[in-house]
């Protein structure tokens, strides 16, 4: 069996997610009406857009990475230590990980912010989170030194 219908709440539970009904029919009727490729295709153009722009403020000559990504590994010259440096772009209005929230073994001499592309409500609110990151990378680092 596949899946199987809970019927108290309304919901269809399959191996891959859950699924109401009412959901069931318009992600039917987007997928026969072709509508759902255009949905695709939208959120591909934003996606390609927002990697766009943050190779403008980071050019990376290296392994750039998909054109597509959602987000974007920013390499970092020195250790930035990762509260100082998540809490100082934080109170900067942009929310940033660092690479060492990541690690599940031991730590490794690179460092690195991850930046989330699709975190926004629209590419001018990214453009200026990159905007806010770019002048103030410099001071973050400067800042955990001390």
């Amino acid at each position: 069996m596949i899946g199987r219908i809970d019927r108290k709440s309304n919901t269809s539970f399959s191996a891959r997610f859950p699924c109401t009904f009412p959901d069931a029919e318009i992600i039917t009727e987007l997928i026969l009406t072709g509508k759902a490729n255009a949905i695709v295709a939208e959120k591909m153009q934003l996606a390609q857009s927002a990697n766009h722009l943050f190779a403008q403020y980071f050019p990376q000559p290296h392994n750039p990475g998909h054109p597509l990504s959602f987000y974007r590994w920013l390499p970092l010259m020195d250790k930035a230590y990762t509260a100082n440096m998540e809490s100082y772009f934080l109170n900067k209005g942009i929310r940033v990980f660092h690479s060492d929230r990541f690690l599940s073994g031991a730590n490794t001499r690179n460092h690195y912010l991850r930046i989330a592309l699709s975190s926004t409500n629209s590419l001018e609110e990214l453009k200026r989170g990159l905007e806010i990151l770019k002048e103030n990378l410099g001071r973050a680092g400067k800042k955990n030194k001390a």
